[in-house]
C-alpha cells in the first residue's frame, strides 16, 4: 500500500511541477513564432507576435505562482492518508487532481481577460 501511495503522490506533483517547468518556459523563452502545435493558443493571443507575446509572459507568470501554490495543496492532504488503505488514498489523489483543474482553467480565462484589456480585437495595443 506504501507503493500506491508513492504512485499517487508522483501523480499529484506531476501537474504543479509541470506548471512550474512550463511558466519558467513562458517567461524565458516563449515559442518564437505564432504556430498551432504549441503555447497559448487562442483568437487574440495569435493575433500578432506582439499579442502572442505578451500572453505567454502573462501565462508563464500564472502558471509559476499558481504550480508553486499547488505543491503544499498536492502534498499535505496526502500525508494524512499515508500508510492507509487504497480508498482513502485514492479519493485524496482524486481530489487533488480535480482541485488541480482550475488554476489552469483560471489562467487561460484571466490571460484571455489581460490580453482583451491590453489589446483590441484586431491585436492593436490599445492606449491609456
Amino acid at each position: 500500500m506504501i507503493g500506491f501511495w508513492f504512485f499517487i503522490l508522483f501523480a499529484c506533483l506531476i501537474s504543479p511541477i509541470i506548471m512550474i517547468i512550463g511558466g519558467n518556459v513562458f517567461i524565458k523563452k516563449a515559442p518564437q513564432d505564432i504556430n498551432f502545435v504549441y503555447g497559448f493558443r487562442t483568437k487574440l493571443s495569435m493575433k500578432n507576435p506582439d499579442t502572442w507575446k505578451f500572453a505567454h509572459a502573462y501565462c508563464g507568470r500564472l502558471w509559476l505562482k499558481f504550480g508553486i501554490m499547488l505543491l503544499p495543496v498536492s502534498i499535505l492532504p496526502l500525508v494524512f492518508v499515508f500508510g492507509q488503505s487504497y480508498g482513502p488514498v485514492s479519493i485524496v489523489g482524486c481530489i487533488i487532481l480535480a482541485v488541480q483543474i482550475l488554476p489552469l482553467v483560471i489562467s487561460v480565462s484571466l490571460t484571455n481577460k489581460a490580453l482583451a484589456a491590453n489589446f483590441d480585437e484586431n491585436g492593436n495595443r490599445r492606449t491609456k
